[in-house]
């Protein structure tokens, strides 16, 4: 929706900027119910491409995917308006392969934007962001009436025995406090009494009436959080103002963005775009430290301007797979890129001219990304090399630009004309844009919690490249976080922090915040430990669970997943029953060199078994029992033997199953009742006193993973093109195939990687104080006790992590806090 709100200046929370992180931390927000506003310089640039118009690629494709199984929209956005789908690494293992899609970059905007305008409780202004501020004690604001009791949310509940704490103590203590001027610390609370300061006037325009606030401290006497506490304001250039509960700043590279071309140096954002000034002060203001780091792009080119008859081709897979879950399959016809590459008479150019390249000229003094170097860069480091591989990659379906991937850089102008035309099949290129760097200010992320929020300011939020980080798609995994948050936050609940074990997003999350950066992030699959089990395959099975409770999966969706369980469990059933001579199919499929297909022509009744057909002995209570009763622990389908039951190969939790694998029966794996609904052993009845967490930022949701009914339903909005929540049987029937297949051949590596997740977790589970002072645990390191009062790790495991702790420092810590607990 567009700002046509008039005078309305007030909601729950404010994103700033329309970016990929932007987006996904809007539409998160909204949907769950939050009055949103969403600030952006302009709507013709909401979720665009400024470097690579592409989505996915290694490690990144698993982001795309856990951001969607979460209920975020960028793989419904690519499946939309991509232009070539790609599997990329598909001669390797599971563990490493990575979706990647061209993108027709105006067509992704527009599709975002769309989704974005078309969201109720979704406001987009034009405007650009100048300061952030906390508000002072005795300010009034004006805020919107939103209904009585809509915030009006008990405190969070006692935790059972033995479960530890129910929820973020640490965040609700000071949940609404706001600094005044002399350091003091006050409550925001809009107080409706008989003698309250408030007062109600009357509005023409039909919206909702306003009230004035005045910001004072309130001892409360109820036991209930403040009802409608309005802790920030936010000034824009045009001189409006704001006011929301919460903030999520999502700025990307556009903080005092400076770029350099050559000896040239201006002040700007991302493609010409104006850069954001002002907000990095108040930043500082506020006690923030900040840095500077900087990325670059190539030139880009003329379609028409490329001999084709001297590049490769490169074409899309014969079968493309949609990124998002509920993508039925991709209609669209795929378009070719091409692979060209530089020669040595391409570097000895950019050997002359390094004394007028900014990267070696000093004039950038910021560190760029290692893993994502510009051309100059790889020139000096890889020298032996006497050429790199260059994607010419399409803009767009209609598009006249190429994107020249491989060859970012900011030397001269002229130096890029020789240098692009010194490559193969680009003799007569002609120039449509010159490549540049960027240097932009970012804030060391670890100032952050786990959930996003930052230490600082309670209910300031940051996510996207603010956070050290690079690409779209770590962008958007911290955009879908930080907004899922900052609800909880407002609703007082649990927050949402998923684990190393669990998603690439936690380990993102996990590396930022506890080791913090010096050069951007990039994501990688080696950086997870666990990847065989965090694959892009299996994403939907891991986090679903999340995105069902949290009101981002819709009903419909959710109980595909679970039809989907079911003819997983009992298509493994059947495989372990059936026999083809003195060998049960299961342990055929085990062999490396046997392929599913060549089962099917062995068992011709296995085919409707991957339908869903066959196997009504196997399950036979169907999807509408799965959803409601509670699983014993003897009905946990023991055809899944091999899955770990304390939390599973999806990351969910098996009801009442026992920490060690059973023992397979005498009587085989199928003897049990295997497909009965694993589904239901995510969904059993949850009430909100139920939600259990272990540490005060972490949500385990360990024994009632379901949702809880106080949650709303997302709202359907003004989707353009809905996707159904079910994918074609042949489509599922493929998907159901390649987990099974995956599971049986590495049933020996998932074992042993679960066999390490269970160690993970004793680390893990072990909270640390909020309140400890390192400084009088004895026997600890200087060193050692520095970072982690720098970081204040959440847990053992979480400290164990932190650079410069060693093993010895957490022994010491561990022996300390259990002399506490004595």
């Amino acid at each position: 929706m567009k700002d046509e709100r008039g005078p309305d200046n007030t909601c729950d929370i404010i994103v700033i900027g329309a970016g990929h992180a932007g987006c996904e931390a809007a539409l998160a927000s909204a949907r769950m119910g939050m009055n949103t506003i969403l600030l952006t310089t302009s709507l013709e640039t909401i979720a665009k491409m400024p470097c690579n118009p592409a989505i996915g690629g290694l490690a990144k494709g698993q982001l795309v995917r856990e951001v969607d199984a979460l209920g975020g929209e960028m793989g419904k956005a690519i499946d939309a308006t991509g232009i070539q789908f790609r599997m990329l690494n598909t001669r390797k293992g599971p563990a490493v392969r990575s979706p990647r899609a061209q993108a027709d970059k105006p067509a992704y905007s527009a599709y975002m934007r769309r989704v974005l305008e078309g969201k109720k409780q979704l406001v987009i202004v034009t405007d650009m962001a100048r300061d952030i501020d906390r508000l002072s004690s005795g300010e009034r604001v004006e805020a919107r009436d939103f209904g009585p009791g809509e915030y009006d949310q008990p405190s969070p509940p006692p935790s059972p025995k033995g479960r530890g704490r129910t929820g973020p103590l640490s965040l609700w203590r000071n949940r609404g406090d706001v600094p005044t001027e002399s350091g003091e610390r006050v409550r925001v609370r809009d107080e409706q009494t008989p003698t309250d300061t408030t007062r109600q006037r009357p509005r023409k325009d039909g919206l909702p009436a306003a009230r004035e606030i005045e910001v004072r401290d309130r001892a409360s006497t109820t036991g209930l959080p403040d009802t409608n506490p309005i802790a920030f304001r936010v000034t824009c250039a045009s001189g409006r103002e704001f006011h929301a509960r919460a903030v999520v700043l999502a700025a990307g590279t556009f903080l005092n963005g400076l770029v350099h071309i050559g000896s040239e140096t201006f002040p700007s954002g991302r493609d010409d775009e104006p850069p954001a000034t002002g907000v990095t002060d108040s930043l500082r203001r506020l006690g923030f430290q900040l840095g500077r780091l900087k990325t670059g792009t190539p030139p880009r080119i003329h379609r028409d301007s490329i001999d084709y008859s001297r590049v490769a081709v490169q074409p899309g897979d014969a079968r493309p797979q949609p990124f998002s879950f509920s993508t039925e399959r991709i209609e669209q016809e795929q378009i070719s890129c091409f692979i060209t590459y530089t020669n040595p008479r391409t570097h000895e150019i950019i050997r002359k001219n390094l004394d007028r390249a900014p990267l070696y000229t000093g004039q950038i003094k910021s560190v760029g990304p290692r893993y994502c170097p510009s051309i100059e860069t790889k020139i000096v480091r890889f020298a032996d090399k006497d050429r790199h591989q260059i994607f010419l990659e399409p803009e767009g379906r209609d598009s006249e630009i190429i994107y020249c991937n491989g060859i970012s850089t900011s030397v001269p102008r002229d130096v890029q004309d020789e240098m692009v035309r010194s490559i193969e099949g680009l003799e007569n290129a002609r120039m449509l844009r010159y490549g540049y760097a960027i240097e932009y200010d970012f804030a060391f992320p670890t100032q952050l919690f786990p959930t996003l929020e930052t230490k600082l300011v309670p209910g300031l939020f940051f996510a996207g490249q603010i956070n050290g980080t690079s690409g779209y798609e770590e962008a958007a995994a911290q955009g879908i976080i930080a907004g899922i948050n900052a609800a909880f936050r407002l609703k007082n609940e649990p927050p949402l922090i998923l684990g190393r074990d669990e998603a690439y997003i936690g380990v993102m999350i996990d590396d930022l915040v506890t080791r913090g950066v010096t050069e951007p992030y990039r994501m990688f699959t080696s950086r997870a430990e666990y990847r065989l089990i965090l694959r892009q395959d299996n994403a939907d099975r891991r986090l679903m669970r999340h995105g069902h409770r949290v009101g981002l999966i819709p009903e419909e969706q959710w109980r595909a997943l679970c039809r989907k369980e079911e003819r997983i469990a009992a298509l493994l059933a059947y495989l372990e029953k059936k026999h083809v001579g003195e060998q049960n199919l299961a342990k055929l499929l085990r062999r490396p060199e046997t392929r599913f297909e060549e089962l099917e022509a062995l068992d011709p009744g296995l085919a409707k078994v991957v339908e869903g057909q066959a196997a009504a002995g196997a399950t036979s209570q169907g999807a509408e029992t799965s959803l409601t009763p509670a699983l014993s622990p003897d009905s946990v389908g023991t055809a899944l033997r091999f899955r770990q039951r304390e939390r599973g190969t999806l990351g969910a939790p098996v009801l009442g199953a026992p920490a060690s694998l059973p023992a397979e029966s005498s009587d085989g794996p199928g003897s049990s009742p295997a497909a009965s609904s694993y589904c239901s052993s995510l969904t059993p009845a949850l009430s909100p006193d139920s939600v259990g967490t272990s540490l005060r930022l972490r949500q385990r949701e360990r024994e009632h993973p379901g949702a809880p009914a106080s949650l709303p339903a997302p709202s359907a909005g003004k989707m353009p093109a809905p996707q159904e929540g079910r994918m074609p049987q042949s489509h599922e029937a493929h998907a159901i195939k390649e987990q099974v297949a995956i599971e049986l051949k590495y049933e020996g590596y998932l074992r042993r990687q679960m066999a390490q997740m269970a160690r993970f977790r004793e680390l893990e589970d072990k909270p640390l104080p909020a309140r400890l002072d390192y400084s009088k645990v004895p026997h600890l390191r200087a060193e050692a006790r520095e970072r982690l009062e720098e970081v204040r790790p959440v847990s053992l495991g979480q400290a164990a992590r932190v650079s410069g702790v060693r093993p010895a420092d957490i022994s010491i810590l561990m022996v300390h806090l259990k002399g506490r607990a004595m």
